[in-house]
């Protein structure tokens, strides 16, 4: 195990006394993290590049803002943008690989959660408006960059589900994850949608009914799309037509289950829980292989690197990020 956290620049230790990692995320060539800390009085909120690798860990500051509810490194098809930062109630922008803006866009409403596509230089966004979850839109980066609000359809199938418990229809959506097959997942009240973008229609036509608001995550190769509900993860083939879950992860952490990721080669799924664990699983039968317990208490973000070698993982209350083998 690593920690990195000690070696914050001196100018940022009061990051360390009262500290909330809020996201991790690891470069395509998984020698470099995005770490947004804040600390819990959120008088402070700093988004870092780290070079983990270095002896100390070399930080890099890209700055302070009000509101940064999602950072991310972008896929190589994104390129020149390198990074998406979500600013400000309702700012995208767009950074480049020395971490220059490139482009920057401002949308109608706030945001919830972002998710970009696998093949095009194109990101969804979950937006709010007057603090609830209002719609869904796209982010193209064409010149200028366009945000376009999404029409929502759904099959007489999910209808039928969704009226079975008093739904009349889909107005909104809180989390959104685009698999590497163009399919798209949302969350919205206790269920999780899933269909595919049609022009600026996003088309649903399979549901999910799970006992508490999902967070929807698609395994590397798309074909298994997995719901966190409570202390337990529930996963689901991603087919169409009527579903049918394969297995249920449950039975380990004691608490609720905060973050889930799969490995890059889709057969492990790690789970982070507000238990102060980190657990690993057999993604083909749920089968629970390991637990990690770094002392980083409540995990809050858990993140894999895309080549699978390491993985990242920070809490509340610790002044902890680890980085640990695979």
């Amino acid at each position: 195990m690593l920690v990195i956290s000690n070696d914050l620049p001196q100018q940022f230790s009061h990051l360390l006394e009262d500290p909330w990692v809020w996201r991790l995320n690891f470069s395509n060539d998984s020698t470099q993290l995005l770490a947004l800390i804040v600390t819990k009085d959120l008088s402070s909120r700093e988004l870092f590049v780290v070079d983990w690798r270095s002896t100390p860990s070399v930080w890099m500051h890209l700055g302070s803002e009000d509101f940064w509810p999602s950072v991310q490194f972008l896929p190589p098809h994104f390129a020149p943008h390198s990074i998406v930062v979500t600013q400000d109630p309702n700012v995208v922008r767009f950074l480049d690989r020395s971490f220059r803006e490139t482009q920057r866009i401002e949308i109608p409403y706030w945001f919830c959660d972002i998710s970009c596509s696998p093949t095009e230089p194109v990101i969804l966004v979950a937006t709010l408006e007057r603090r609830l979850h209002q719609g869904i839109g796209v982010v193209r980066l064409s010149d200028p960059a366009e945000f376009t609000e999404l029409r929502v359809e759904v099959s007489n199938e999910v209808q039928k589900t969704m009226s079975r418990y008093g739904w009349d229809g889909v107005a909104n959506c809180g989390v959104v994850n685009w698999s590497s097959q163009n399919d798209i997942a949302s969350s919205f009240h206790r269920f999780m949608l899933a269909g595919q973008l049609d022009g600026d229609c996003l088309r649903y036509s399979s549901i999910f009914h799970e006992k508490r608001d999902p967070y929807p995550t698609f395994s590397p190769d798309g074909s298994k799309l997995v719901g966190i509900s409570a202390r337990h993860a529930r996963v689901w083939p991603f087919q169409s037509g009527k579903p049918r879950k394969l297995f249920d992860i449950r039975g380990q952490h004691t608490n609720t289950i905060n973050v889930l990721e799969f490995t890059p080669d889709g057969s492990r799924i790690l789970t982070g829980s507000k238990d102060g664990t980190i657990r690993s699983w057999d993604a083909e039968t749920g089968v629970p292989l390991e637990q990690y317990d770094w002392g980083t208490g409540p995990v809050q973000t858990l993140a894999v690197a895309p080549n699978g070698s390491v993985a990242a993982a920070a809490g509340t209350g610790e002044n902890l990020i680890v980085v640990w083998d695979l």
